[in-house]
């Protein structure tokens, strides 16, 4: 990037690495992943300030989305982003959905490659601030604020983040209800267990998952995590008072739950496959 820099630009070495490191910047903490309309990662892109200054929130009230244009049959088919255009027209705010009227490239200069819409997903009052989530919005408070600062280097203060008490949706995002087999189990080891089990339930899914894809089995996918989800875990742990045989259900909205129905819904799809090839009609 400096030499690329130095090159159009000439100058002094430290110019050129101030410039460089400060377009590094403003790629880290202002680009987008861009995916495909099958949500294929493409690569990531810098957009106008009419997009890139969007702030976050984890409720937000606007979201995006990209729009792939398929190249024509005379033009090479490999997908592009497109640069912005420096002599189109200033981009525009309209109503609380933002976008650009060049559309970030004109549709009769560039015939394909992404374009990006941002929509509202709930009523945004005159004046109100636009917000869009920079992270998934189905995580913990704990794991979105770390995502949040490992990525962009700030702390979510938005009205989700801050309520207190927390909200009915964190809380069964990371709810595990812990059953202790033994009298001797008391309240107060309940959330040294519930952290435990929050670990052990963790590398239990990941366990699973990862030896889906590895193995390509997707009836002992289904199985495995049909029983962890309907059945708990069944653990014993080393408390502070001894030994216990503890039982973990997780909340039907944990995020561990609702990662294993992505994964599900992927592994019942390719069970019917299987079955269609193996008994076709």
């Amino acid at each position: 990037m400096a030499a690329a820099i130095a090159k159009q630009r000439g100058g002094s070495d430290d110019a050129v690495l101030e410039d460089a490191t400060a377009a590094l910047c403003a790629v880290l903490t202002n680009a987008v992943e861009v995916h495909d309309n099958e949500g294929r990662a493409l690569g990531v892109a810098v957009f106008e300030p009419a997009f890139s200054w969007i702030n976050h929130s984890c409720s937000p009230n606007a979201c995006y989305r990209f729009i792939i244009c398929s190249p024509s049959p005379y033009e090479e088919a490999k997908l592009r982003i497109a640069p912005f255009a420096r002599n189109s027209q200033q981009p525009q705010i309209d109503s609380g959905v933002c976008g650009s009227s060049s559309e970030f490239a004109k549709e009769e200069e560039l015939s394909y490659g992404p374009r990006l819409t941002v929509r509202s997903i709930k009523r945004i009052e005159k004046g109100e601030e636009v917000t869009v989530a920079y992270t998934d919005l189905l995580q913990p408070k704990a794991m979105r604020q770390l995502d949040l600062w490992s990525k962009y280097c700030f702390i979510c203060c938005c009205k989700r983040c801050s309520a207190l008490p927390v909200t009915y949706v964190d809380r069964a995002l990371q709810e595990i209800s812990v059953y202790c087999r033994d009298s001797s189990c008391s309240c107060s080891n309940y959330e040294f267990f519930r952290d435990m089990a929050d670990r052990r339930l963790t590398e239990f899914f990941d366990n699973i998952i990862s030896e889906y894809l590895s193995d390509g089995d997707p009836e002992s996918c289904c199985e495995k995590l049909e029983k962890i989800l309907m059945q708990g875990l069944n653990e014993q742990l080393e408390g502070i008072e001894g030994k216990s045989n503890c039982k973990f259900m997780l909340h039907p909205l944990h995020h561990l739950s609702l990662n294993a129905y992505t994964t599900l819904a992927s592994a019942y799809k390719v069970l019917l496959i299987i079955s269609s090839f193996l008994n076709p009609r």
